[in-house]
């Protein structure tokens, strides 16, 4: 077997063999949880592997226009789980990737790596887009859903 498959075939198996288990956190529980809640703006995000290249990240470089909870700086970083690089690509189900221009509110706690990024409380529950009605002009606040969707009844 040629060493390339035999990698891409570990990396397959460790990929399958994490499951993610997310416990639902009300808003009360994330604001605990979170050191900083912040709103702003992505301005950038990359992919990369991790030093042991075992996990693929995606940092998004977020500017702060509000501190909702904590002292963050003007700019902080937000490291998420999956993304794509070197040709592969690691996806996590129900992961709200950002994407530079996203108006967002974010519930943040340092990562485990202690490298100066944060990540969002509760895999994706701390996330929240920022939009605005067209109809009524108002802003709002949206989660995609995380639940898995139910297949429709075939009777």
């Amino acid at each position: 077997m040629s060493r390339s498959f035999v990698t891409t075939l570990l990396l397959l198996a460790s990929t399958l063999a994490v499951a993610t288990m997310v416990k639902p956190m009300s808003v009360e529980e994330l604001t605990v949880n979170s050191t900083e809640i912040v709103q702003g703006q992505v301005t950038e995000s990359w992919s990369s592997w991790n030093p042991q290249h075992t996990r693929i990240y995606t940092y998004s470089r977020v500017k702060v226009s509000r501190a909702l909870k904590g002292s963050p700086p003007q700019t902080v970083v937000v490291k998420q789980v999956g993304g794509s690089a070197g040709g592969y690509t690691q996806h996590v189900a129900g992961l709200q990737t950002m994407r530079s221009g996203e108006q967002a509110v974010l519930f943040l706690k340092p990562s485990d790596a202690n490298d100066g990024t944060l990540v969002v409380v509760g895999l994706m529950q701390g996330h929240f887009r920022v939009a605005r009605d067209r109809a009524s002009g108002k802003t709002l606040l949206a989660m995609e859903s995380w639940e898995p969707k139910k297949s429709p009844d075939k009777r």
